[in-house]
């Protein structure tokens, strides 16, 4: 099934979410696309990474992976996966050791809340994962295909090891503990976000501006293996990801020393290592010559926007050049390696934005979350093939203050049933509804719940977590919550 990520934490100047650093986009703990840096994918999502800038000046960002994120992040996913992809086998760890289940079985489920009658959501919690009867305190990587939940962590007993666990809701936890260890210096990174794929786990991660890693973990055998692209990923671009590709939309280039410009190049990889399909070129994108925009995914195609611009000048590249920030966005198909036009986003007159966030819907929609006056903001929405955003009129307030609020640390996924938000602190979420510009707050669910990873199901969304992020960082649980 297809997954829709994106985990934004709320930043403070325009394209200001990125990186999906710490972020589950399919990722790592944070979400997808998450807060911090440039370039973001979805992540998701997600979302999801890029070059570091300053804190002083505007945070560039894209939505990842996640997604996811994730973190920005953009969001996961774009084709189908079939159901029998997942790794076969089941309950038991490598060859000689204990077998690893979880406490607690297949989960706890807890129904709409009697006492609010308007809420939405019912909620099935995720016992921990357990292994040779010690809690896993910590996921390293995080990610989804539908209701089956992958995770991947260092074994507490030698951190050495990477190991692999899957849940299931009517089969529990399985884990699958590395037969060898690894050497991150010597063989390779180890993955940031994952794709679950026939037979395998398919990872990637960036390590900074020179080259995109490759990990696959493969379940028969239980060896993790590694491979680099060889190539350069493009400096503080925006990310993001679909089942099958990478995409880095825009970049830095010093054409010379001491120069530095922006440009509109695209570039993109297989996420699997043992993909033999050829990557698409990419091309020159509609939005011209950028750095940082949002990056999402959505369905199989990925969706970029907003970024900056850099007059080719002298001083090289650095965060205090001149910028000029963007407002529009476009569709790009990898698989068929096509750009559609770019769509401005329509700003207001005098209007002076200062945060976006995305997701993506099943169906393929953006929505484009952003704060164009100090009254609460609002929603833009747009469809592949459509030449102008539909705007919403002003968002309710308190989903303005979800988004809008860093100690909220916010999150939100796109479903069939509208976007998900989900706040950390409070422990509470809303599902928005684009079309009517409503929400609905969500049931509460029985104990505590992680949001460190957030995609979408077949039917709602899955929360991940090990309670790393925000203030339940003792007792958050994962869990899925259908509408």
């Amino acid at each position: 099934m297809m997954r829709w990520l994106v985990v934004l934490v709320p930043c403070a100047l325009l394209v200001a979410c990125g990186g999906s650093s710490n972020g589950a986009g399919i990722g790592t703990t944070d979400g997808g696309t998450s807060a911090t840096g440039e370039g973001g994918s979805s992540s998701g999502a997600g979302s999801s990474s890029g070059g570091g800038d300053d804190a002083s000046s505007p945070r560039e960002g894209g939505a990842s992976p996640e997604g996811g994120a994730v973190e920005g992040g953009g969001t996961v996913d774009g084709g189908t996966h079939d159901a029998a992809s997942g790794p076969e086998g089941g309950t038991d760890a490598a060859p000689g050791t204990d077998a690893a289940t979880a406490d607690g079985g297949p989960g706890i489920e807890a129904g709409p809340d009697a006492a609010s009658p308007t809420c939405v959501g019912a909620w099935t919690m995720i016992p921990p994962l357990t292994v040779s009867g010690a809690a896993i305190a910590k996921y390293d990587l995080m990610t989804n295909d539908d209701s089956t939940v992958y995770v991947a962590y260092s074994r507490p007993s030698d951190t050495t090891f990477f190991d692999v666990a899957k849940y299931t809701p009517a089969g529990g936890w399985s884990a699958y503990q590395s037969a060898a260890a690894d050497d991150p210096a010597a063989q390779g990174k180890r993955p940031v976000w994952a794709m679950p794929e026939n037979g395998h786990l398919a990872g990637f991660s960036v390590e900074s501006d020179t080259s995109v890693w490759r990990e696959v973990f493969d379940f028969s055998t239980q060896k993790w293996s590694w491979s680099s692209t060889g190539g350069i990923q493009p400096q503080r671009a925006g990310t993001a990801y679909t089942r099958d590709w990478i995409v880095f939309e825009g970049m830095y280039d010093s054409p010379s020393a001491g120069t530095c410009e922006t440009l509109p190049s695209t570039m993109v990889y297989a996420i699997d290592a043992t993909s033999t399909r050829t990557a698409p070129s990419g091309g020159d994108s509609p939005l011209g010559s950028l750095a940082g925009p949002y990056g999402i995914a959505a369905g199989s195609q990925v969706f970029f926007f907003g970024g900056y611009a850099i007059p080719a000048q002298s001083g090289g590249c650095n965060v205090s050049e001149p910028r000029t920030y963007l407002y529009s966005g476009a569709f790009y198909d990898p698989n068929a390696d096509v750009w559609s036009t770019g769509v401005p986003l329509g700003a207001s007159a005098g209007a002076t934005y200062t945060f976006f966030h995305l997701a993506a819907l099943p169906s393929g929609q953006v929505v484009l979350f952003e704060n164009y006056t100090n009254v609460y903001g609002r929603a833009d929405v747009l469809a592949p093939g459509q030449t102008s955003f539909t705007q919403t009129a002003p968002l309710p307030a308190d989903l303005w203050y979800r988004l809008n609020d860093p100690g909220n640390y916010a999150t939100i996924a796109g479903t069939a049933a509208g976007v998900v938000v989900w706040s950390t602190p409070s422990g509470t979420g809303v599902l928005y509804d684009p079309v009517k510009n409503a929400m609905t707050p969500i049931c509460a669910p029985p104990a505590a719940v992680a949001n460190t990873y957030m995609a979408a199901t077949s039917n709602g969304v899955v929360l991940l977590g090990d309670g790393q992020l925000g203030t339940n960082s003792t007792t958050a649980q994962s869990a899925f919550v259908t509408f």
